[in-house]
């Protein structure tokens, strides 16, 4: 089962590197449990557990890479399949994530 420890395990595979000094884990263990325990698809899950973590910048680098493996466990493990943006698609998307990062609003990307 996908955790932020399980997050952490990932990262460090990936990267080497922890989670930010300042980071609020408590804080963040409080949205993962309250987004897991939420009354939504599993896609929606993995996608919002996915774009906030990009956001929130837990980690000191990898975060994109960590949140979209993150978000995949999440669906494989649930039986939802992959989340995938195609090549052609990614200059939209990038930009779609800029105003998200701007505004803290996710509807355009789900």
């Amino acid at each position: 089962m996908l955790s932020l420890d399980i997050e952490l395990k990932m990262h460090l595979l990936l990267t080497g590197y922890g989670f930010r000094d300042n980071l609020n884990y408590k804080q963040e263990e409080k949205f993962f449990d309250g987004l897991m325990h939420s009354d939504t698809s599993i896609t929606d899950k993995a996608m919002t557990l996915m774009y906030h973590n990009m956001r929130n910048q837990l980690f000191w680098g990898g975060n994109k890479r960590t949140a979209t493996l993150a978000a995949i466990k999440l669906m494989i493990d649930h039986g939802a399949g992959l989340i995938n943006v195609p090549l052609d698609k990614w200059d939209h998307w990038n930009k779609l994530i800029s105003e998200y990062y701007l505004t803290g609003k996710m509807n355009t990307l789900k």
